[in-house]
């Protein structure tokens, strides 16, 4: 039985999605949400990168972290209508007696010497001055302190220390209160930082790959297969085929994945596929004795320990047969 291909390659095979993690890999960067009061918060970024609309992006998103790829970090708390799920939401403040919403918001002000306890404009005499209406002392400047806030309703003229905020959606029109709003999270996005140690080379490397191939006008499946002799499937993290038969396949691998085991298996592909150029890629430190055992199946391997590098060193082995076999030719 082939073993299967890790979950990470899957989301590769969508080019938006893939060039939204390879924005994230290289700039490190954090996806922030934005407000929209037509869509609510919604991640311009996401949007534009994988060339889908606000609801899509978000799902992708989700999909990416379920897939352990990204994470997800704390931002904000939002009110949707738990009739329409509209996000464009009005808060207004009522009267808790009436619940009429034509409420007074006043200071209450207190007159330090006595203790009298009023309104500001409770204060004010005809002759304009400040006098306390209770022990009637003309008020100077430091007198009077702020002591709270009461509000008062213009409908049923009572003063209470407390309203009650009433939502309304823009969208619908529906008035809820907050025992029935929909009150949910909203996250930025980053890559995890453990994917991007494990895989976040290896999906920069195919990144490249891509790009110039298809340039090169290869036609790519990734992850694809090639059936080998013994009409066993085998698995590569990108085959590339050419008009005219010609076709390359791509395994990629951290220095700390090689084992025994994988070079086996590398080999067991090998010397089952015909007609296929592999390169099997090593990102990272490999010990010379690693080396040693890797070449000692006579694998074409190529060793980077950044992305680039990597790409680089295909391109110019391509380059090199290319130019070997028009020789030879000649």
């Amino acid at each position: 039985m082939q073993p299967e291909r890790p979950s990470w390659e899957s989301h590769l095979k969508d080019p938006g999605t893939e060039r939204l993690l390879v924005e994230l890999l290289k700039r490190r960067k954090e996806l922030s949400p934005s407000f929209d009061p037509a869509h609510g918060y919604r991640y311009p970024d996401a949007e534009n990168l994988c060339h889908v609309e606000a609801e899509e992006a978000r799902s992708t998103l989700e999909r990416l972290t379920q897939a352990g790829l990204l994470e997800k970090k704390f931002h904000t708390m939002d009110i949707a209508c738990p009739s329409c799920g509209s996000s464009n939401i009005a808060t207004a403040y009522v009267c808790e007696s009436c619940r009429s919403p034509m409420i007074v918001k006043n200071a209450l002000t207190e007159h330090t010497e006595c203790g009298y306890i009023d309104s500001l404009p409770k204060f004010k005499s005809e002759d304009r001055r400040y006098v306390c209406p209770k022990c009637g002392t003309t008020l100077r400047m430091g007198d009077l302190r702020i002591a709270g806030t009461w509000f008062e309703c213009s409908s049923c003229g009572k003063r209470v220390p407390t309203v009650l905020p009433v939502h309304s959606c823009r969208a619908c029109g529906e008035k809820f209160s907050f025992e029935r709003a929909v009150y949910y999270e909203v996250d930025t996005y980053a890559v995890n930082a453990n994917a991007a140690e494990a895989v976040g080379k290896r999906i920069l490397t195919l990144a490249g790959l891509k790009e110039l191939l298809a340039a090169k006008a290869y036609a790519l499946v990734a992850p694809g297969s090639v059936t080998g002799r013994s009409a066993v499937q085998h698995w590569f993290d990108l085959v590339a085929t050419k008009e005219g038969g010609k076709k390359i396949a791509v395994e990629t691998a951290d220095s700390k994945e090689l084992s025994s085991q994988k070079i086996t298996e590398w080999f067991g592909k090998v010397a089952d596929s015909e007609g296929v150029e592999t390169f099997f890629v090593i990102l990272g430190k490999v010990p010379g004795s690693d080396r040693e055992t890797v070449e000692a199946y006579g694998l074409n391997v190529v060793y980077a320990e950044e992305p680039e590098g990597a790409v680089a060193q295909i391109v110019a082995r391509l380059e090199a047969r290319g130019s070997k076999d028009e020789g030879e030719r000649h």
